[in-house]
């Protein structure tokens, strides 16, 4: 693999239990970042070949980031922190990737997630797909930073709420008036 390139073959990777690792801007990640805030961070991976129990093509993946994201509470931004560890397993063909076949015991005990391997691997795509796995449906802080010290949400004013019954009984009253 070379320096600026994130291009490797998986398969090779995977059976000779190859290493490669290192950083990629946030910013670089466009389906990642279509949404969100800008970013400024980075993602470190690593990804280590292996094989699995019954033979099978392992890629061992490893990624840590903190994108941006927007509290939809308070709508602050704040950094989501990722640290996904994923086995892939490499698969020769779409028609092995979109197979229905019977899950062994210890394939599922193992939880491989199948990817189609290639001898020109994109390593970047493949980091990319775990970051957006790991975002929020709906990112929120645990606290956000607007709450009052109480844990309550800061004061706003609340409309006053009527009894919806309350003019039923005035007009029961003027009823009786008449």
């Amino acid at each position: 693999m070379s320096a600026n390139s994130l291009v490797f073959d998986a398969f090779e990777c995977s059976r000779r239990g190859l290493s490669y690792g290192g950083e990629v801007p946030l910013a670089q990640l466009t389906r990642l970042v279509a949404d969100l805030p800008t970013q400024h961070g980075k993602v470190a991976w690593q990804v280590r070949g292996d094989t699995g129990s019954l033979g099978e093509a392992l890629l061992q993946l490893d990624v840590k980031a903190s994108p941006v994201v927007v509290c939809q509470r308070c709508l602050e931004p704040f950094e989501w922190p990722v640290d996904s560890l994923v086995a892939l397993q490499l698969v020769r063909s779409q028609a092995e990737l979109d197979a229905d076949e019977p899950v062994s015991d210890e394939e599922m005990d193992e939880g491989y997630e199948k990817v189609l391997g290639s001898s020109h691997f994109d390593m970047l795509e493949q980091i990319e797909d775990e970051l957006i796995l790991a975002m929020p449906y709906i990112a929120r802080h645990p606290v956000c930073p607007t709450r009052t010290s109480s844990g309550d949400e800061a004061a706003e004013p609340q409309p006053e709420k009527r009894n919806p019954f309350a003019s039923l009984g005035e007009l029961r009253d003027k009823l009786k008036k008449d």
